[in-house]
């Protein structure tokens, strides 16, 4: 069930707590234990959870192959528009960070979009998420994808 932006390896990610538990913080864990480099993206923090973390896209350290935005909806507005601005054309909206205002944005600012799905299940899926990934391909499941 993964999806082609997947095919790549380097991203930046909106979302990564200082609190522990949080799915952003899973999610950097599951991506770079399976051989994703990730640049996590926080407006305050120099280190989260133990990761470097970057105030900004212009002070990533290499150029990034999309965003993973993993943040509430009117958060995700900003993520889009810091995506927009910074020249990432590909970004991937964890359940839950997309609203009609967010995929309207990331279409009007020409970013191609996937969402409605786990960046979990849409990548390489193990364990658990494995099972969960070809159920949800049997029954129609999948991230949906929005052209900019």
């Amino acid at each position: 069930m993964s999806i082609e932006l997947f095919d790549r390896k380097v991203f930046c990610l909106f979302g990564m707590s200082r609190t522990k538990g949080k799915f952003g913080n899973a999610l950097h864990e599951h991506l770079t234990r399976h051989g994703y480099r990730l640049y996590p993206i926080h407006p305050e923090a120099d280190e989260v959870q133990g990761v470097k973390a970057y105030r900004e896209l212009g002070a990533l350290p290499e150029p990034v192959d999309g965003a993973i935005i993993c943040l509430p909806p009117d958060q995700a507005l900003e993520a889009v528009r810091a995506c927009a601005e910074a020249g990432v054309r590909e970004v991937f909206l964890q359940q839950g960070s997309e609203s009609d205002e967010v995929l309207a944005l990331c279409k009007e600012r020409g970013l191609h979009t996937y969402y409605k799905s786990c960046a979990i299940l849409s990548s390489r899926p193990t364990g658990f998420h494995a099972i969960h990934a070809f159920f949800a391909k049997i029954f129609g499941g999948g991230a949906r994808e929005l052209e900019g």
